[in-house]
């Protein structure tokens, strides 16, 4: 009996010694396992503060670039909706005036550049004559592009009430290699020299208006 009682003693001892070295090792493998993830946690957060620290300059830029696009783009007023009205009687001789000077630019002077000098020069006479048709004298910005002189024409109605404060109106008239240059920009010039014809023949503008034909755009 007292052996039993011993020996019962002796296995209740070394289940318990056992009990504690599986909960020393459980707990073992909890704390490594604890680690690695903190670990992991730690490489994660160190990742994403590099990631934010790279992508921040570029969300910057395209923050920026959704506000100020709008901003530096958007023309002002409102773009009219709904059907064309008829011309009037005045804007019919308008659309006849620059339609011809589309056809005298595209059409009969032609491809207009540095491999096209003459036919550049051309084009310059042209506008100078219409400037001076409505009444304008038309100075002239030379310089000097491959050893060539070409020159901007310009030319102003003073203001009458804040004759400092100016609005510019410019075109080009220049054209790209192997076109005639209607549309880009024979139209520009067209509607240049016929908005100067109309403020011209008007009353004196608020401000002073400058009207520029730009060449070697």
């Amino acid at each position: 009996m007292v052996q039993f009682v011993r020996g019962s003693s002796a296995l209740h001892h070394r289940a318990r010694h056992q009990r504690g070295q599986e909960s020393c090792t459980s707990f073992a493998v909890v704390c490594r396992q604890t680690a690695v993830w903190v670990e992991i946690m730690r490489r994660l957060i160190v990742f994403l503060r590099s990631l934010f620290w790279f992508l921040f300059p570029w969300l910057v830029l395209a923050a920026g670039a959704v506000i100020l696009i709008p901003l530096t783009t958007e023309m002002p007023g409102r773009s009219y909706k709904g059907p064309f009205l008829p011309l009037s009687d005045a804007e019919k001789v308008a659309r006849g005036r620059m339609q011809e000077h589309v056809e005298v630019l595209a059409g009969d002077v032609g491809e207009r550049n540095m491999s096209h000098y003459d036919a550049l020069n051309e084009a310059a006479y042209y506008i100078q004559e219409q400037f001076s048709l409505t009444g304008l004298a038309a100075t002239e910005e030379r310089y000097r592009v491959s050893g060539k002189v070409v020159r901007n024409l310009i030319a102003s109605i003073p203001g009458s009430a804040r004759p400092e404060e100016l609005i510019v109106v410019g075109a080009h008239y220049d054209s790209v290699r192997g076109s005639p240059g209607a549309n880009d920009n024979a139209t520009g010039v067209a509607a240049l020299l016929e908005i100067a014809r109309r403020i011209a023949a008007g009353e004196s503008p608020g401000r002073t208006v400058r009207f520029g034909a730009f060449v070697t755009e």
